[in-house]
Protein backbone atom coordinates (compact mmCIF):
# COMPACT_ATOMS: atom_id res chain seq x y z
CA UNK A 1 0.00 0.00 0.00
CA UNK A 2 1.40 3.78 -1.19
CA UNK A 3 1.25 6.46 1.27
CA UNK A 4 -1.23 8.20 -0.83
CA UNK A 5 -3.69 5.38 -0.21
CA UNK A 6 -2.58 5.12 3.46
CA UNK A 7 -3.97 8.82 3.52
CA UNK A 8 -6.99 8.22 2.10
CA UNK A 9 -8.29 5.70 4.27
CA UNK A 10 -6.76 7.67 6.87
CA UNK A 11 -9.03 10.43 6.11
CA UNK A 12 -11.82 7.85 5.99
CA UNK A 13 -11.17 6.60 9.70
CA UNK A 14 -10.50 3.18 7.89
CA UNK A 15 -6.69 2.65 9.39
CA UNK A 16 -5.83 0.52 12.24
CA UNK A 17 -5.13 2.15 15.66
CA UNK A 18 -1.40 1.56 14.94
CA UNK A 19 -1.38 2.17 11.51
CA UNK A 20 -3.66 5.65 12.23
CA UNK A 21 -0.69 6.91 15.03
CA UNK A 22 1.81 6.22 12.49
CA UNK A 23 1.16 7.77 9.83
CA UNK A 24 -0.79 10.80 11.49
CA UNK A 25 3.35 11.06 12.64
CA UNK A 26 4.07 10.70 9.10
CA UNK A 27 2.13 13.63 8.19
CA UNK A 28 3.28 16.11 10.51
CA UNK A 29 6.72 16.08 9.32
CA UNK A 30 5.64 15.92 5.86
CA UNK A 31 4.14 19.10 3.94
CA UNK A 32 3.50 16.61 0.65
CA UNK A 33 1.26 14.48 3.39
CA UNK A 34 -0.22 17.38 4.62
CA UNK A 35 -1.46 18.94 1.29
CA UNK A 36 -2.57 15.26 0.13
CA UNK A 37 -4.47 14.66 3.33
CA UNK A 38 -6.06 18.45 2.96
CA UNK A 39 -7.04 17.32 -0.83
CA UNK A 40 -8.60 14.27 0.44
CA UNK A 41 -10.74 16.01 3.16
CA UNK A 42 -11.96 18.85 1.14
CA UNK A 43 -12.94 15.75 -1.93
CA UNK A 44 -14.21 13.35 0.70
CA UNK A 45 -16.34 16.57 2.23
CA UNK A 46 -17.90 17.16 -1.49
CA UNK A 47 -18.75 13.86 -2.46
CA UNK A 48 -20.51 13.31 1.06
CA UNK A 49 -22.58 16.48 0.82
CA UNK A 50 -23.22 14.93 -3.09
CA UNK A 51 -24.60 11.64 -1.81
CA UNK A 52 -28.50 10.68 -2.12
CA UNK A 53 -30.56 9.73 0.78
CA UNK A 54 -30.58 5.84 0.24
CA UNK A 55 -34.30 4.02 0.68
CA UNK A 56 -33.90 0.25 1.94
CA UNK A 57 -36.52 -1.86 -0.05
CA UNK A 58 -39.51 -3.20 1.77
CA UNK A 59 -37.96 -6.79 1.82
CA UNK A 60 -34.69 -5.95 3.47
CA UNK A 61 -36.60 -4.45 6.49
CA UNK A 62 -38.69 -7.57 6.66
CA UNK A 63 -35.65 -9.73 6.63
CA UNK A 64 -33.88 -7.75 9.27
CA UNK A 65 -37.41 -7.80 11.60
CA UNK A 66 -37.28 -11.27 11.24
CA UNK A 67 -33.82 -11.49 12.11
CA UNK A 68 -34.44 -9.21 15.25
CA UNK A 69 -37.59 -11.05 16.13
CA UNK A 70 -35.34 -13.86 16.20
CA UNK A 71 -32.62 -13.09 18.27
CA UNK A 72 -35.02 -11.55 21.61
CA UNK A 73 -35.72 -14.22 24.59
CA UNK A 74 -38.80 -16.19 24.47
CA UNK A 75 -39.57 -14.49 28.38
CA UNK A 76 -38.95 -11.12 29.87
CA UNK A 77 -35.42 -11.27 32.30
CA UNK A 78 -36.06 -11.74 36.34
CA UNK A 79 -36.82 -7.79 37.49
CA UNK A 80 -34.68 -6.44 39.79
CA UNK A 81 -36.54 -3.38 40.52
CA UNK A 82 -40.49 -3.01 41.45
CA UNK A 83 -40.61 -0.86 38.20
CA UNK A 84 -39.66 -3.98 36.09
CA UNK A 85 -42.28 -5.65 37.17
CA UNK A 86 -45.00 -3.63 36.87
CA UNK A 87 -43.65 -3.31 33.21
CA UNK A 88 -43.56 -7.04 32.84
CA UNK A 89 -47.37 -7.53 34.22
CA UNK A 90 -48.46 -4.78 32.17
CA UNK A 91 -47.48 -6.67 29.30
CA UNK A 92 -48.34 -10.15 30.25
CA UNK A 93 -51.87 -8.90 31.80
CA UNK A 94 -52.58 -7.10 28.32
CA UNK A 95 -56.43 -7.85 27.98
CA UNK A 96 -57.04 -8.92 24.30
CA UNK A 97 -58.71 -6.89 22.25
CA UNK A 98 -61.25 -6.60 19.63
CA UNK A 99 -59.27 -6.48 16.09
CA UNK A 100 -62.41 -4.80 15.03
CA UNK A 101 -62.10 -1.91 18.15
CA UNK A 102 -58.88 -0.15 16.38
CA UNK A 103 -55.48 -0.51 18.02
CA UNK A 104 -54.70 0.44 21.43
CA UNK A 105 -52.09 3.12 22.58
CA UNK A 106 -50.24 0.50 24.02
CA UNK A 107 -49.81 -1.32 20.60
CA UNK A 108 -49.23 1.66 18.78
CA UNK A 109 -46.12 2.16 21.35
CA UNK A 110 -44.73 -0.69 20.88
CA UNK A 111 -45.13 -0.72 17.33
CA UNK A 112 -43.50 2.43 17.22
CA UNK A 113 -40.59 1.31 19.91
CA UNK A 114 -40.24 -2.02 16.97
CA UNK A 115 -40.21 0.37 14.27
CA UNK A 116 -37.00 2.74 15.80
CA UNK A 117 -34.92 -0.45 15.61
CA UNK A 118 -35.06 -0.80 12.01
CA UNK A 119 -34.56 2.55 11.27
CA UNK A 120 -31.61 3.11 13.17
CA UNK A 121 -29.78 -0.13 11.78
CA UNK A 122 -30.94 1.61 7.94
CA UNK A 123 -29.59 4.56 8.79
CA UNK A 124 -26.06 3.12 10.21
CA UNK A 125 -26.51 1.13 6.93
CA UNK A 126 -26.84 3.94 4.88
CA UNK A 127 -23.83 5.85 6.75
CA UNK A 128 -21.68 2.83 6.31
CA UNK A 129 -22.75 2.46 2.72
CA UNK A 130 -22.65 5.96 2.08
CA UNK A 131 -18.74 6.06 3.39
CA UNK A 132 -17.95 2.81 1.26
CA UNK A 133 -19.22 4.89 -1.58
CA UNK A 134 -17.06 7.78 -0.35
CA UNK A 135 -14.08 5.88 -0.13
CA UNK A 136 -14.44 4.24 -3.56
CA UNK A 137 -15.25 7.55 -5.01
CA UNK A 138 -12.15 8.86 -3.23
CA UNK A 139 -10.11 6.77 -4.17
CA UNK A 140 -11.28 6.63 -7.57
CA UNK A 141 -10.38 10.27 -7.87
CA UNK A 142 -7.63 10.41 -6.65
CA UNK A 143 -6.50 7.26 -9.10
CA UNK A 144 -8.45 9.73 -11.94
CA UNK A 145 -6.60 12.25 -11.10
CA UNK A 146 -3.05 10.52 -10.83
CA UNK A 147 -4.03 9.05 -14.12
CA UNK A 148 -4.52 11.95 -15.69
CA UNK A 149 -1.19 13.90 -14.49
CA UNK A 150 0.10 11.23 -15.41
CA UNK A 151 -1.42 11.31 -18.82
CA UNK A 152 -0.44 14.69 -18.84
CA UNK A 153 3.25 14.05 -18.17
CA UNK A 154 3.02 11.56 -21.12
CA UNK A 155 1.52 14.33 -23.61
CA UNK A 156 3.96 16.51 -22.69
CA UNK A 157 7.05 14.15 -22.98
CA UNK A 158 5.06 12.73 -26.34
CA UNK A 159 5.08 16.37 -27.38
CA UNK A 160 8.67 16.88 -26.40
CA UNK A 161 9.75 13.74 -28.13
CA UNK A 162 7.81 14.68 -31.47
CA UNK A 163 9.71 18.35 -31.23
CA UNK A 164 12.93 16.40 -30.83
CA UNK A 165 11.74 14.00 -33.43
CA UNK A 166 11.15 16.80 -35.68
CA UNK A 167 14.88 18.13 -34.68
CA UNK A 168 16.28 15.09 -35.62
CA UNK A 169 14.13 14.56 -38.83
CA UNK A 170 15.66 18.26 -40.12
CA UNK A 171 19.42 17.84 -38.73
CA UNK A 172 18.94 14.55 -40.67
CA UNK A 173 17.86 16.05 -44.11
CA UNK A 174 20.33 18.44 -44.02
CA UNK A 175 22.95 15.55 -43.33
CA UNK A 176 21.42 13.46 -46.33
CA UNK A 177 21.56 17.11 -48.64
CA UNK A 178 25.00 17.72 -47.34
CA UNK A 179 26.31 13.66 -48.25
CA UNK A 180 24.90 14.40 -51.66
CA UNK A 181 26.72 17.63 -51.99
CA UNK A 182 29.56 15.88 -50.99
CA UNK A 183 28.92 12.83 -53.24
CA UNK A 184 28.29 15.52 -56.27
CA UNK A 185 32.00 17.45 -55.50
CA UNK A 186 33.65 13.93 -54.67
CA UNK A 187 32.62 13.33 -58.31
CA UNK A 188 33.56 16.40 -59.62
CA UNK A 189 37.12 16.28 -57.73
CA UNK A 190 37.14 12.75 -58.96
CA UNK A 191 36.53 13.63 -62.74
CA UNK A 192 39.14 16.65 -61.84
CA UNK A 193 41.85 14.58 -61.19
CA UNK A 194 41.32 12.21 -63.69
CA UNK A 195 42.15 14.80 -66.30
CA UNK A 196 44.77 16.26 -63.95
CA UNK A 197 46.17 12.74 -63.74
CA UNK A 198 45.68 12.45 -67.61
CA UNK A 199 47.08 15.92 -68.59
CA UNK A 200 50.24 14.72 -66.20
CA UNK A 201 51.31 11.80 -67.89
CA UNK A 202 51.01 13.45 -70.84
CA UNK A 203 53.20 16.38 -69.63
CA UNK A 204 55.45 13.45 -68.28
CA UNK A 205 55.32 11.84 -72.01
CA UNK A 206 56.36 15.11 -73.47
CA UNK A 207 58.65 15.78 -70.73
CA UNK A 208 60.54 12.28 -71.47
CA UNK A 209 60.60 13.12 -75.02
CA UNK A 210 61.86 16.62 -74.57
CA UNK A 211 64.07 15.31 -72.46
CA UNK A 212 65.22 12.60 -74.86
CA UNK A 213 65.95 15.08 -77.08
CA UNK A 214 67.74 17.34 -74.97
CA UNK A 215 70.00 14.84 -74.59
CA UNK A 216 70.31 14.33 -78.36
CA UNK A 217 70.83 17.84 -78.73
CA UNK A 218 73.46 17.81 -75.66
CA UNK A 219 75.50 14.72 -77.79
CA UNK A 220 75.09 16.57 -81.07
CA UNK A 221 76.61 19.71 -79.25
CA UNK A 222 79.40 17.53 -77.79
CA UNK A 223 80.01 16.02 -80.36
CA UNK A 224 80.34 19.48 -82.18
CA UNK A 225 82.14 20.99 -80.06
CA UNK A 226 84.25 17.96 -80.06
CA UNK A 227 84.40 18.29 -83.92
CA UNK A 228 85.14 21.74 -83.22
CA UNK A 229 87.77 21.48 -80.82
CA UNK A 230 88.96 19.51 -83.08
CA UNK A 231 89.14 21.52 -86.19
CA UNK A 232 90.44 24.98 -83.85
CA UNK A 233 93.28 22.30 -83.02
CA UNK A 234 93.98 21.12 -86.87
CA UNK A 235 93.59 25.08 -87.88
CA UNK A 236 96.46 25.89 -85.29
CA UNK A 237 98.38 23.20 -86.63
CA UNK A 238 97.87 24.27 -89.88
CA UNK A 239 98.69 27.93 -89.32
CA UNK A 240 101.74 27.82 -87.93
CA UNK A 241 104.83 28.79 -89.79
CA UNK A 242 106.71 26.58 -91.85
CA UNK A 243 104.18 23.41 -91.83
CA UNK A 244 105.15 20.36 -93.79
CA UNK A 245 103.50 17.62 -95.11
CA UNK A 246 104.24 14.23 -95.18
CA UNK A 247 102.43 11.42 -97.36
CA UNK A 248 102.43 7.59 -95.58
CA UNK A 249 102.05 4.86 -97.78
CA UNK A 250 100.73 1.55 -96.85
CA UNK A 251 103.52 -0.84 -97.15
CA UNK A 252 101.53 -4.11 -96.14
CA UNK A 253 99.35 -5.76 -98.82
CA UNK A 254 96.19 -5.88 -97.16
CA UNK A 255 96.67 -2.31 -96.71
CA UNK A 256 98.17 -0.81 -100.40
CA UNK A 257 94.98 1.62 -100.42
CA UNK A 258 95.61 3.59 -97.24
CA UNK A 259 97.11 6.88 -97.67
CA UNK A 260 98.09 8.73 -93.59
CA UNK A 261 98.85 12.68 -94.12
CA UNK A 262 100.81 14.19 -91.21
CA UNK A 263 100.70 17.96 -91.11
CA UNK A 264 103.60 19.53 -88.89
CA UNK A 265 105.86 22.08 -88.15
CA UNK A 266 109.67 20.91 -87.27
CA UNK A 267 110.11 22.81 -84.46
CA UNK A 268 106.49 22.14 -83.28
CA UNK A 269 105.71 19.14 -81.08
CA UNK A 270 102.10 19.14 -82.34
CA UNK A 271 101.06 17.30 -85.49
CA UNK A 272 97.57 16.93 -87.49
CA UNK A 273 97.25 13.32 -89.21
CA UNK A 274 94.40 12.57 -92.06
CA UNK A 275 93.58 8.84 -92.47
CA UNK A 276 91.79 7.65 -95.69
CA UNK A 277 91.10 4.29 -96.74
CA UNK A 278 92.61 2.55 -93.72
CA UNK A 279 89.30 -0.33 -92.84
CA UNK A 280 88.43 -0.27 -88.73
CA UNK A 281 89.29 -2.95 -87.34
CA UNK A 282 87.11 -4.82 -84.54
CA UNK A 283 86.41 -3.90 -81.17
CA UNK A 284 89.66 -5.59 -80.08
CA UNK A 285 91.97 -3.98 -81.97
CA UNK A 286 93.41 -0.70 -82.42
CA UNK A 287 96.01 1.08 -84.89
CA UNK A 288 98.71 2.95 -83.07
CA UNK A 289 101.01 5.71 -84.20
CA UNK A 290 104.96 5.27 -83.54
CA UNK A 291 107.32 7.73 -84.17
CA UNK A 292 110.53 6.89 -84.99
CA UNK A 293 114.30 8.00 -84.25
CA UNK A 294 116.98 6.05 -86.35
CA UNK A 295 116.31 2.56 -83.97
CA UNK A 296 114.22 4.07 -81.35
CA UNK A 297 110.58 3.70 -81.67
CA UNK A 298 108.59 5.64 -79.47
CA UNK A 299 104.67 5.20 -78.90
CA UNK A 300 101.94 7.74 -79.88
CA UNK A 301 98.13 7.92 -80.21
CA UNK A 302 96.25 5.40 -80.86
CA UNK A 303 93.29 5.55 -82.98
CA UNK A 304 90.13 3.68 -85.46
CA UNK A 305 88.67 4.60 -88.50
CA UNK A 306 85.19 5.14 -89.78
CA UNK A 307 83.18 2.90 -91.50
CA UNK A 308 84.51 4.88 -94.33
CA UNK A 309 88.14 4.11 -93.84
CA UNK A 310 88.47 7.71 -92.67
CA UNK A 311 90.13 9.38 -89.52
CA UNK A 312 91.41 12.92 -88.02
CA UNK A 313 94.03 13.00 -84.95
CA UNK A 314 96.03 15.41 -83.06
CA UNK A 315 99.75 13.70 -82.37
CA UNK A 316 101.52 15.35 -79.65
CA UNK A 317 105.23 14.33 -79.13
CA UNK A 318 107.82 14.93 -75.97
CA UNK A 319 110.35 16.65 -78.47
CA UNK A 320 109.81 18.70 -81.88
CA UNK A 321 108.86 16.80 -84.83
CA UNK A 322 112.54 17.55 -86.42
CA UNK A 323 113.74 14.98 -84.43
CA UNK A 324 112.27 12.15 -85.70
CA UNK A 325 113.01 10.63 -89.00
CA UNK A 326 110.00 8.36 -90.27
CA UNK A 327 106.46 7.99 -88.41
CA UNK A 328 104.56 4.41 -89.02
CA UNK A 329 101.68 2.58 -87.76
CA UNK A 330 100.87 -0.61 -86.70
CA UNK A 331 98.10 -2.92 -85.83
CA UNK A 332 98.08 -3.13 -81.89
CA UNK A 333 95.67 -4.88 -79.18
CA UNK A 334 93.49 -2.81 -78.03
CA UNK A 335 94.64 0.35 -75.99
CA UNK A 336 97.94 0.01 -77.28
CA UNK A 337 101.34 -1.30 -76.41
CA UNK A 338 104.38 -0.07 -75.56
CA UNK A 339 106.45 -1.98 -78.08
CA UNK A 340 105.47 -2.21 -81.81
CA UNK A 341 104.05 -5.39 -83.23
CA UNK A 342 106.49 -8.16 -84.11
CA UNK A 343 104.71 -8.28 -87.77
CA UNK A 344 105.62 -4.71 -88.74
CA UNK A 345 104.09 -1.62 -89.92
CA UNK A 346 101.16 -1.47 -92.16
CA UNK A 347 101.96 2.20 -92.51
CA UNK A 348 106.10 3.93 -93.03
CA UNK A 349 107.19 6.95 -94.36
CA UNK A 350 110.08 10.00 -93.83
CA UNK A 351 109.25 12.98 -92.64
Amino acid sequence: MTQEEKVTLYTLGALEAHEADELRLEIAESSQLKTQLARDRAMATLILASVEPVQPSPALKQRLLEQIDASLPATPPAASSPAAPAAGLRRIQRKPRNASAGPSFTRLRDERSQRAWPAWLFAGLSAVAAAVAVAVALLLAIRLQDAEQEATVLREQTAQLQRDAGVIQKALDAATARVIQLERDLDQAQATLAQTQQALAQSQSEAQRLTQDIATLRASISEREAALAQTQMEMSVLLQPNVRVATLPGIANAFRSATVTVFYAPQSTIAYVSVANLPPLPSDQTYQLWLINRNQRLPSSVFNTDASGVSRLIVRSTEPFSKFQNIGVTVEPAGGSETPNPAGPIVLGRL
